[in-house]
């Protein structure tokens, strides 16, 4: 793994790497679609040192948690942004996620050991037959 630096990459190398296309590419921060950043992709920002493992957004998990602790198969990824040049503190951070259950049940037993995210939303979603729950977590 390498050690984590700040980034001086620009950021369309960032997104060939880490295979997430960034919008709002305003002011040095570029957001994410949400759940866009998938398990693999995280891991391969820490491997490059895009990400730091230890990094954590106020009260969320740290990077290394959620790779931890938030993985497939229900994770469906990961919600956060891209610090880059000119702002000295570039980095790749996560402050939230958005994960997959079967019942309603499963996705508030998991959604209660994070109690304090700073929003914590549970969709019932239907396609058919099939019925699963979107439980989306996210840390201000």
């Amino acid at each position: 793994m390498a050690e984590f630096e700040n980034m001086t990459r620009p950021i369309a190398e960032i997104e060939k790497l880490t295979g997430i296309a960034c919008q709002d590419k305003v002011g040095g921060v570029s957001y994410w679609q949400e759940g866009a950043l998938t398990h693999e992709n995280l891991a391969k920002c820490v491997e490059c040192g895009l990400a730091n493992p230890g990094d954590q957004q106020n009260d969320s998990p740290s990077i290394g948690e959620f790779l931890s602790n938030f993985t497939p198969p229900n994770l469906v990824g990961y919600i956060g942004y891209v610090v880059w040049p000119p702002r000295a503190d570039s980095r790749v951070s996560v402050d939230g996620v958005i994960m997959d259950f079967d019942t309603r049940d499963e996705a508030k037993i998991f959604a209660d050991r994070y109690a304090n995210a700073d929003e914590s939303n549970i969709w019932k979603i239907e396609s058919g037959s099939a019925v699963k729950y979107l439980l989306r977590l996210w840390w201000d």
